[in-house]
């Protein structure tokens, strides 16, 4: 199993009548954070509720691949850099969608890439960063009953306003109640799904990251959070 650690967060928000408990626990390879939300106002309130991890360094110091168990993707309608491959606001299938100049593979990113998309109807919750080399890889998964969709950004030196500088390279995997990712504001205009929350309702939920040294291609994560190689 390894070793163990564990930390917890109480968190009382400004802007909602929320608060928040977060217990992070490292167990060897997983890390899991659960998460419990009480709404303390009188009144239903609507809210985006995600968590925002991204991912470097190693994992993309080599050629990679971005596995998921999402079915559909939509390609952001207004963020359309110079270095986007993507046809704004296009829908298809994971992971092959609309490009400016034919199919794009999300799962195999080339080049100098500035994107972003949303991935939903999920036959399992779960999205994966692997290298090819099978040096390193790392699966983060989640509960589609609270986050049915996730924000994937790729930032790989493909925009060169500030901070990124043409330098950066990132994958964000970020589960989410809600798209677009421009805010609750324009989110609720454009009648994207936002959460509701009713008078005295508490949710719990967890989200888990394992980072291991793979086997092969991934096709799936357990209840557990850990991932699951297809077979040779």
């Amino acid at each position: 199993m390894g070793w163990f650690a564990e930390l917890e967060l109480i968190g009382l928000f400004a802007s909602v009548p929320v608060d928040m408990h977060r217990e992070m626990t490292v167990t060897g390879e997983l890390v899991t954070v659960r998460e419990r939300l009480r709404m303390l106002g009188t009144q239903p309130v609507k809210v985006m509720w995600g968590h925002h991890p991204t991912f470097g360094s190693d994992l993309l110091a080599g050629p990679f691949e971005i596995q998921s168990g999402a079915r559909h993707v939509t390609i952001d309608d207004g963020y359309d850099p110079p270095l986007n491959p993507l046809r704004p606001g296009a829908v298809g299938p994971w992971p092959l969608v609309p490009g400016k100049t034919g199919p794009f593979d999300l799962g195999r990113p080339q080049g100098r890439v500035a994107a972003l998309v949303y991935l939903q109807d999920f036959a399992s919750p779960w999205m994966s960063v692997r290298r090819l080399d099978d040096s390193v890889a790392a699966a983060l998964s989640w509960e589609s009953a609270v986050f049915p969709y996730a924000w994937l950004w790729y930032e790989l030196g493909g925009n060169a306003e500030p901070p990124w500088e043409g330098k950066t390279r990132l994958i964000g995997m970020e589960p989410n109640t809600t798209w677009p990712a421009t805010g609750l504001a324009d989110a609720n205009r454009r009648g994207g799904r936002l959460m509701t929350l009713q008078p005295g309702a508490e949710i719990t939920t967890a989200v888990r990251l394992h980072v291991f040294k793979p086997e092969g291609s991934i096709q799936d994560v357990d209840a557990a959070g850990q991932a699951i190689f297809k077979a040779s």
